[in-house]
């Protein structure tokens, strides 16, 4: 059997490897789009929500509460 430190240092050198590749990239996608040359952003569009995502959220905490309340009184639970 191999020796648990090893088998995490093999698990975890390739994800090292993964992020700081994917750091490197981000370093350069943030200085190619000048990164902080403006003082406000100019595509920053505030979301205001409207019908639908009230009705999504309702429905949300409708499943949420109903599926509580499933739970708490075991229906459902079978026992052969």
């Amino acid at each position: 059997m191999r020796c648990p430190f090893t088998l995490f240092a093999n698990a975890s050198f390739p994800l090292l490897i993964g992020a700081l590749r994917t750091t490197s990239v981000m370093a350069m996608v943030v200085d190619a789009r000048a990164f902080g040359s403006h003082t406000q952003r100019s595509t920053l569009k505030e979301h205001q929500p409207g019908l639908a995502d009230r009705l999504a959220l309702v429905s949300l905490i409708a499943l949420s509460l109903a599926v509580l309340l499933i739970v708490v009184l075991h229906i459902g639970n079978r026992h052969i």
